[in-house]
């Protein structure tokens, strides 16, 4: 009966252990949510330039970047973040790379789990249905 019980038990670690997803497995750590509408894009002010975010999570950023200035890997960023509800953050981070005319920045201070959910709601609220299946098809256009 004992040696039934360890059996279950070293079965049951193996399963979780295997259940993990490896770094390369597992890119996204945070949920990514994207602002369907150029007029609803809170903006990052950084270095002395306003930035519309098309995209944040808790680790990372996508801002609109239609400069001609070449982005290089690495580049330290720090700025603020104001939210149409007012609030205001502090964004630091490093550039990954450009992306179109997309600036992609890995985050190590940006917006906490409470204000994401709260960015969520106010998109929900403005735009019923946002986050069904169909994505942002009835606001692809935007």
């Amino acid at each position: 009966m004992i040696l039934f019980q360890l059996i279950q038990k070293v079965s049951k670690q193996r399963k979780s252990m295997s259940d993990i997803a490896s770094p390369e497995q597992q890119r996204r750590q945070f949920y990514r949510l994207r602002y369907p509408r150029k007029e609803d894009r809170p903006r990052a002010a950084l270095h002395n330039h306003a930035y519309p975010i098309c995209e944040i999570s808790e680790g990372g950023a996508r801002l609109l970047f239609l400069q001609k200035q070449t982005v290089v890997k690495g580049m330290i960023l720090s700025g603020s973040c104001r939210f149409a509800d007012g609030e205001e953050i502090i964004l630091e981070g490093t550039t990954l790379r450009q992306d179109g005319n997309e600036l992609v920045v890995k985050l190590s201070k940006g917006p906490s789990l409470k204000r994401m959910t709260m960015e969520q709601r106010h998109l929900r609220r403005k735009y019923p249905g946002i986050f069904s299946n169909r994505k942002f098809s009835t606001y692809a256009g935007s």
